[in-house]
This record gives structure tokens, sequence and C-alpha cells, in this order.
């Protein structure tokens, strides 16, 4: 997947793939850990005497998404302007939805601020770099939300985790 067909919204900034002349971009390869798995949380118990861990559950980490890019400006105000609107992205510490449209569809996870976000000037007034960092405390990527009409429902969905469906039947 290149970053290049990727769109990324949170907390009412949005991030486009690709290059521009204006607005929030991510460079190429600038999305980590959004498309891949996350580590596995092993809680070994050790056999006393014995070859080898006890066989228990296998629980996943939160995932750490990764975004950097390129922030483009026409002017030095509206470079300050966008400079602050990321710096304060989640810095209060509440949650968004960390939305991402790429080929396969749109995912979405909660996010919260994961590290200190990096802001460096590269040419003063007109170009910076960044990088953000989210946690998710939820280590799944869900999909968007379907309704849907009718006697007979059949759905399926593309992620890579079990998923089940909540069927609300209403009427008269």
């Amino acid at each position: 997947m290149s970053d290049g067909d990727v769109r990324v919204r949170v907390g009412g900034l949005v991030f486009e793939g690709g290059s521009g002349s204006d607005g929030f971009y991510i460079e190429a390869d600038g999305l980590k850990n959004w498309f891949s798995g996350v580590d596995p949380r092993l809680n070994a118990i050790q056999k006393s005497q014995a070859h080898g861990d006890f066989d228990v559950p296998v629980f996943l980490d939160a995932r750490l998404p990764v975004m950097s890019g390129l922030i483009l400006a026409p002017s030095p105000k509206v470079m300050a302007y966008r400079e602050s609107r990321l710096s304060g992205l989640l810095a209060a510490g509440d949650r968004a939805q960390l939305v991402v449209d790429a080929d396969l569809g749109t995912t979405w996870a909660w996010a919260r601020l994961g590290a200190k976000t990096d802001i460096d000037p590269v040419v003063w007034g007109s170009l910076s770099s960044y990088q953000v960092t989210f946690w998710c405390p939820h280590p799944r990527r869900f999909g968007t939300v379907n309704t849907v009409a009718g006697t007979s429902v059949v759905k399926f969905h593309y992620g890579n985790f079990t998923a089940t469906s909540t069927l609300v039947v209403s009427g008269s």
C-alpha cells in the first residue's frame, strides 16, 4: 500500500497521502503500524522441573501508529496556525477517532496522543516536517458500520480479526 493512496482524519485535521502544495501530507512510508499487526503480550508461566511453559492465552498489545510527513503553507501566518493545530492535537488527553481511508476501504480506531509531537521547520514560514505518534489502546482496526434493510442479510468484512455482527430488528 503506498501512502499516496491514504487519507488520515483525526481531531478535525486531514492528512493526505502523496504530495501537494498546501496542507498536511503523509510522506512515502509515513504511516507505520497501522496496516501491520501488533506485538503479542506473552504472560508465560514456566513449568517447574520440566521443559517449556504452561499453555496460557496470548493477548495483543495496544496499537501505536506513527505518522510523518510535511506541512505546507502559503504564508508564515498560515504555517504558524497549522503548526499550532498539530501540536495541540489530542494534547488535552482527549481521544478521537483515527480514521484511515485506503484502497481496501475505511478503517478506524479510538486514539490518544502516544508521544510528543515533533514539528521541525524546513523552510521558515512555508515548509515544516512533522511526526506524530498515536496510542490506540485496542489493537483492532474497525471497519465501516453498515445499515441494511430487508428480509435477508448477508454480511462479511475484510478485516484481519474475528468480528461478530450486531443485528438490530425494528419495525411494527
